[in-house]
């Protein structure tokens, strides 16, 4: 939630630029989690594939809707996103 602003307001790159990065920086760090996460324990797999399903199907359409959608109107979903976050966390 913090890297798209500070990328384009330390980094200047645009809108667009600054969401793709955020998102491409997320599978590195998933990586490193997974093998944390492995190293500790079993990982129980059959729990998680409706997770891995699931962000896998929102990643292929969001990979096709993300040049359709305009940076003002990711701005006003990222602002949601980070509002509705806020508000679960004080509930």
């Amino acid at each position: 939630m913090v890297l798209v602003p500070l990328l384009t307001g330390w980094c200047g790159l645009q809108d667009k630029h600054a969401f793709a990065t955020a998102i491409s920086v997320m599978l590195p760090l998933s990586i490193v989690s997974l093998v944390v996460h492995a190293l500790r324990a079993p990982l129980p797999l059959a729990a998680a594939w409706p997770y891995l399903l699931g962000g896998l199907v929102g990643g292929v359409l969001g990979g096709l809707l993300f040049r359709r959608v305009s940076a003002a109107f990711l701005h006003k979903v990222l602002g949601v996103f980070i509002l509705w976050g806020g508000v679960r966390l004080l509930l």
